[in-house]
């Protein structure tokens, strides 16, 4: 339970063997590698033995990988035909598409599967359904625009801008504004030789038809500007109405052809699931045509170092010698210097129940190399505090049991697993707080330790106890870390020092107010007084100038005022159990002053939902403010952080659980 101890990995072979080797190491992801152009590369050795540098990693990657085409436009293709299926199918809508769970593979056997089901037949496949799909979508929405249109005109029998065999008449058809149409009634009042049609009318516009002698058109048509009359130009040669007709027989056919391509689509995918799989394999084979990049290439010979967790050296070479002979690759580890520790990724090791904490860690920040991991430290404070600011029995029942169905039941990867791993394991502490108080949604039980109204001194006591045991814990590895520098002096001024003024100034008070024994007080308060001058003397011994030790002395003394700031932090822990244990009883009294008809019929969804509100926000409360105190009050105590992530060359892992050879 501690930083993982890395070493550096040079290995040289023959380049026929890097794809082997590059699949193993991607699948094994346990290696970062290591650019070779980075400064921290021993140039020299470079220079002089891979003086002919031939790196052409595109070229020789993209016959290696033993796929047809270019890695990166296959890749696209692939997931242009899966995107394409997820938006069209009909099954997408029911949800019944995808992988129902995640599978293992080893990247040897899934690239063989990929190559063996005829992909590229496939994707031509899906390619021309795709382009049949949107020549059909792109016609349909045209009919649609325009039918729009032709929808207001329908009736209209004549054929605009022609009037028959009649030479001495003219048509014209457009919009008017209804608030416009009385005084255009009235302006047409006196021409008698016009024919009017009214063919649809909007809830703000008439849609109108005109037909006159042509030497009336002109005063008709400026009559018609005054009134704000639009003129109609159809986009067609034949009448609204034959036109309408004409074109709905067509959209027919377009609704029956999209029909049969969407079933083509609906069956389409069964091939998804292999889709993805092959998506999967590309996405790792472009991930290697990018590791290549970072290689260094000679000859008939090629140059890859790393990073590599420690315990997994042995392993590595069984993976490697599967593929390449033994004689063939040549391995080098190196440990890491003290001057390289800032460059050295940080891999945490801890057992299965601490293992989800360690986002926690990384959010804040990951340790350096040469410092302790402090997420086995702090996880079983944050179950402590977690729990104790939900403590509610049914909230962490619903918790639990919405954890284990979502694992049990969707298709996770690995970081919404460790998530769900995480809020499974904080359900239990809130179950065990929740009979500690007796809550179960808000409903007090008849058995219980503590009560949220009647014992609230109790619980900020034991609020404060808690905040008084995790700090004297953050000093005490302080203490112990300082120690195993040699800074022995350090290791009292920043350690056992603190601590002694802490316990001392606490047995002091029980001792005179609980207790009432005079004894015990002034040994408890002669320890925090030689602790607080430990604190002041021990910079002056370590200062040249004794005023400035002094000076600096009494200034880290002046940092009580912080501890008091920090336990006080610890009252939040009362705080947000009683808050949220007293809005959920409000909820309940809320329903059940409802009449009995209302309450067993509205007030069964009114408490559903304020309950599922009370509980996302006291999740989230008890999420954020509990990582606030691990980080500002624990982690700040013997802690600073500023690793790098350990960054494995690896699958993407997207649909499917990579497996190790």
């Amino acid at each position: 339970m501690a930083v993982s101890r890395i070493e550096k990995l040079t290995l040289l072979a023959d380049i026929q063997y890097k794809s082997s080797i590059l699949k193993s190491v991607q699948s094994m992801q346990s290696v970062e590698i290591i650019d070779w152009k980075e400064k921290d590369v021993n140039q020299e050795v470079l220079t002089k033995y891979f003086h002919q540098q031939n790196h052409q990693a595109d070229e020789l990657l993209i016959k290696e990988i033993e796929h047809d085409g270019k890695c990166e436009e296959k890749l696209k293709k692939i997931q242009d035909a899966i995107a394409f299926i997820e938006q069209n199918s009909l099954a997408s809508k029911s949800g019944h598409l995808g992988m129902p769970q995640r599978k293992d593979y080893d990247l040897f056997e899934l690239e063989a599967q990929v190559k063996e089901k005829g992909l590229e037949e496939k994707l031509e496949y899906l390619n021309q359904l795709s382009l049949e799909f949107g020549r059909v979508q792109k016609q349909k929405k045209n009919f649609l625009s325009i039918e729009e249109d032709l929808t207001h005109w329908r009736k209209l029998d004549i054929n605009l801008g022609e009037s028959g065999n009649l030479s001495y008449v003219k048509n014209i058809a457009g919009t008017i504004d209804l608030g416009n149409v009385q005084s255009l009634d009235e302006q047409l009042a006196g021409l008698t030789l016009i024919y009017r049609e009214e063919i649809y009318q909007s809830q703000t516009q008439r849609y109108e038809y005109f037909l006159c002698l042509k030497e009336d058109f002109p005063h008709l048509k400026s009559i018609l500007d005054q009134a704000g009359f639009t003129e109609y130009h159809p986009q067609y040669k034949l009448c609204p109405k034959e036109e309408y007709s004409k074109r709905e027989e067509k959209h027919k056919n377009l609704q029956e052809e999209e029909k049969k391509l969407l079933t083509q689509i609906a069956n389409a995918r069964e091939d998804l699931t292999f889709l993805r799989l092959a998506e999967e394999d590309y996405l790792a084979a472009f991930n290697r045509q990018k590791i290549d990049r970072l290689i260094c290439h000679v000859n008939q010979f090629f140059l890859l170092q790393g990073w590599v967790v420690a315990e997994h050296k042995e392993e590595l070479l069984n993976y490697l010698v599967q593929k390449v002979p033994k004689e063939d690759i040549y391995l080098e580890w190196e440990k890491p210097i003290d001057k390289e520790y800032a460059k050295v990724p940080i891999h945490l090791k801890n057992s299965g129940w601490v293992k989800p904490f360690e986002m926690l860690t990384e959010m804040y920040s990951l340790p350096r190399y040469d410092e302790i991991d402090p997420t086995p430290w702090m996880t079983p404070f944050y179950l402590v505090f977690f729990g104790m600011m939900v403590a509610d029995v049914g909230y962490g029942i619903l918790l639990l049991l919405g954890t284990l169905l979502a694992q049990k039941f969707f298709s996770l990867n690995p970081g919404a697993k460790r998530f769900a791993d995480f809020f499974s394991l904080v359900s239990i502490p809130t179950i065990i707080w929740g009979l500690i108080y007796g809550s179960f949604f808000g409903v007090e039980l008849p058995f219980r330790l503590l009560s949220m109204s009647a014992d609230v001194n109790q619980i900020l006591i034991l609020s404060v106890l808690f905040g008084l045991i995790q700090i004297l814990v953050g000093l005490a590895i302080n203490a112990i870390e300082q120690i195993k520098k040699k800074r022995y002096l350090e290791s009292i001024s920043h350690g056992f020092a603190w601590q002694g003024i802490l316990l001392g100034a606490v047995i002091a008070i029980l001792a005179k107010i609980l207790w009432k024994n005079e004894v015990v007080f002034l040994i408890a308060v002669a320890v925090a007084i030689i602790s607080a001058i430990l604190i002041v003397i021990i910079p002056m011994i370590q200062s040249k100038s004794k005023m400035k030790g002094l000076a600096k002395g009494m200034y880290q003394l002046y940092g009580i005022s912080s501890y008091v700031g920090d336990l006080v932090s610890y009252t939040r822990l009362m705080a947000l159990g009683i808050s949220g244990g007293s809005i959920a009883s409000a909820f309940n009294l809320l329903v059940g002053f409802m009449p009995p008809v209302i309450r067993f019929s509205l007030g069964i969804l009114l408490i559903i939902v304020l309950h599922g509100i009370n509980l996302f926000l006291s999740l989230l409360s008890a999420y954020v403010h509990g990582a606030r105190l691990q980080y500002v009050e624990f982690f700040g105590k013997f802690y600073q952080g500023g690793g790098r992530a350990f960054r494995p060359f690896k699958a993407e892992e997207k649909y499917v659980n990579v497996r190790k050879i």
